[in-house]
């Protein structure tokens, strides 16, 4: 496989975040605080409100394969013949096999961002400061992950394992060495994480904004109204089971009507983030504070609206 600069990019990205975070794990006591309460309270509502933004992806390609599915079921149903039936059913069997792997591909992508969510949060708020060291392990295993799918190129491990390494470092220090330097690890932390922030987000909305995902979901949705009515040529249920079936697909329908807007809406939530993110570091490593509240308050409006799309699914 081709060596491309992405795959050095986040190689030596992945490096240098596991020997910061080793390394800041491993000081002494004594350091002053280098973050005030304000920049603290705005990380944490930061990873609050991208979780829901960096989760949504998953739950949109979740809704896509069960409309596929139940629409694939609607025309077996119509073919005659065991054998005939039994086909079809098997591929659809075999297509939600695929689809599966397929969201796993993406799920690397989004496991690596929620685990650096909540390590921010462990690491911006006092109550949970404690648990860091399991945050951090959590942090190595999905960002290893990423590394491992690219494993033909990294055949020589450099950059596999340093996450896990640091985590392990991390989990036996103690609560009162370290807790001097929450606000120093969490500046580290997020400012050498930015790259890896911007990488995960980049991928996403380039699969969120392709032209394949717009034509499937175009396809499936024309293909659910026609097997649907190719479904009600051939059924002949009582009226009391029928109008489940048109329950079902009116569910379904409405289902996809808000993938689409959800789509839109995860592109931009994920753009909000990478620049929240990205504002929030700036101010943290400048001597005079910045106003990054109007790109927190547009990721936070438009988790709310990611919120309530959910909602309806």
């Amino acid at each position: 496989m081709k060596t491309t600069l992405f795959h050095f990019r986040f190689a030596a990205h992945s490096a240098t975040i596991a020997t910061i975070s080793a390394a800041a794990f491993l000081l002494l006591a004594g350091s002053c605080t280098v973050l005030s309460k304000t920049q603290k309270a705005m990380a944490q509502r930061l990873s609050i409100s991208a979780d829901t933004v960096v989760s949504a992806p998953i739950r949109m390609f979740e809704t896509l394969a069960e409309v596929r599915l139940e629409r694939s079921l609607f025309y077996a149903s119509t073919l005659t013949g065991a054998t005939a039936h039994f086909s079809e059913v098997d591929m659809i069997a075999d297509a939600a096999e695929k689809e599966q792997k397929r969201l796993s591909k993406y799920g690397v992508y989004i496991n690596a961002l929620n685990s650096y969510i909540r390590a921010i949060q462990s690491l911006s708020s006092d109550t949970r400061w404690k648990g860091i060291g399991t945050e951090v392990r959590g942090i190595g295993n999905n960002l290893d992950s990423i590394l491992l799918y690219y494993d033909k190129i990294f055949s020589d491990s450099l950059s596999v394992g340093y996450f896990k390494i640091a985590g392990k470092a991390g989990g036996y220090i103690s609560e009162e060495l370290t807790k001097g330097h929450q606000a120093k690890l969490l500046k580290e932390f997020m400012t050498k994480g930015d790259s890896i922030v911007s990488i995960c987000c980049d991928s996403l909305i380039a699969v969120l904004k392709s032209d394949a995902l717009i034509e499937l979901i175009d396809n499936e949705e024309a293909a659910l109204k026609y097997d649907y009515s190719r479904f009600l040529e051939f059924a002949t249920p009582k009226p009391e089971i029928l109008i489940e079936y048109d329950r079902r697909y009116v569910h379904l329908s409405a289902s996809m009507t808000t993938v689409k807007s959800l789509r839109t809406q995860c592109c931009r939530g994920l753009k909000a983030f990478q620049k929240a993110h990205s504002s929030l570091v700036k101010e943290m490593n400048r001597k005079k504070d910045s106003d990054i509240y109007p790109d927190l308050l547009e990721l936070i409006k438009i988790s709310s609206q990611i919120c309530l799309l959910i909602n309806k699914l």
